[in-house]
């Protein structure tokens, strides 16, 4: 959404704008642009307008129905003649912040599921087969320390038993090929 005020009173809003906070463009007009902000937000947002702070912040925006939501806000000073106004543009992080929340309990599924594997699981390079990542029992299964094997002192040549190595490098080639 886009808004242009003059020290906080609403001169122009778009349609995504008024949308964004519940509302109609003309019911916002002449307004203070205050009023779209949680009460214990109101304070730092004045202080960016009385002081004509331009830059990007994240803070809450207050919709009609009384509902707070994440909003990332853009302002900038424009001269219009002897003028300073603001224009300001919003964007709404609820579903940002939303696919962020499902992705952090994403990852902490997998790692939950990694560190109690009873196998190993890794991620080697192709090109000098040091291993980039470990997880699941490898203490108990090969004896060393995952950290060990992380420094690149042991190979993922030296974990597999050689007859078994040409059969290992050959699944390994087709994993990496896709």
């Amino acid at each position: 959404g886009v808004f242009v005020h003059d020290a906080g009173r609403i001169l122009y809003l778009n349609q995504s704008g008024a949308e964004m906070f519940g509302f109609e463009p003309e019911e916002l007009l002449n307004r203070d642009v205050l009023e779209l902000a949680p009460p214990e937000c109101r304070p730092a947002q004045l202080e960016c307008i009385a002081s004509g702070w331009e830059g990007a912040y994240e803070t809450s925006g207050l919709r009609k129905d009384g509902t707070i939501f994440p909003v990332e806000l853009h302002a900038r000073n424009v001269a219009v003649g002897r003028k300073t106004i603001r224009a300001v543009t919003a964007r709404d992080l609820t579903e940002r912040r939303a696919a962020e929340q499902e992705l952090r309990e994403s990852r902490e599924g997998y790692r939950s599921i990694l560190e109690n594997l009873r196998a190993i699981a890794y991620r080697g390079r192709a090109v000098d087969g040091h291993l980039l990542f470990l997880a699941g029992s490898v203490s108990e299964i090969v004896g060393l320390d995952p950290v060990e094997l992380i420094s690149g002192t042991v190979r993922w040549e030296d974990l597999v038993q050689p007859d078994d190595r040409r059969e290992f490098e050959a699944e390994a080639a087709r994993l990496a090929a896709g």
